[in-house]
C-alpha cells in the first residue's frame, strides 16, 4: 500500500480501490505509518463550449470550424462579397 502510494503515485481513492477498502481507512493506515500525505491533484474540466450564436434566417450560412464543427453563422453584408470576387 505504502509503495503504490509514494513511488506509484497513486491517489487514496485508486490505492483504496486495489484493495477494496475505503479511501479513509487507507489514509488512516498511511498515516499511522508516518507516510506523508501527497498534495491534492487538481483536476480541470473543459471549458463550455460557446453560446450558439442567434442567426436571422435571411442572413444565414453554414461554416465548419474544428472547435464547433458544422454551425449557422451570420453571413457577410453583400458589399462585402462584391469586395471579395474584386480582389480575385
Amino acid at each position: 500500500m505504502r509503495r503504490l502510494y509514494e513511488a506509484e503515485r497513486w491517489s487514496l481513492r485508486q490505492v483504496a480501490a486495489h484493495l477494496g477498502v475505503s479511501h479513509s481507512t487507507v489514509r488512516w493506515l498511511l498515516l499511522e505509518q508516518k507516510v506523508a500525505m501527497l498534495r491534492p491533484r487538481l483536476w480541470v474540466a473543459p471549458d463550455a463550449p460557446p453560446a450558439p450564436l442567434q442567426v436571422a434566417l435571411e442572413r444565414a450560412a453554414i461554416a465548419f470550424t474544428a472547435d464547433r464543427g458544422w454551425h449557422m453563422v451570420q453571413a457577410p453584408p453583400a458589399w462585402f462579397l462584391d469586395l471579395l470576387t474584386e480582389i480575385d
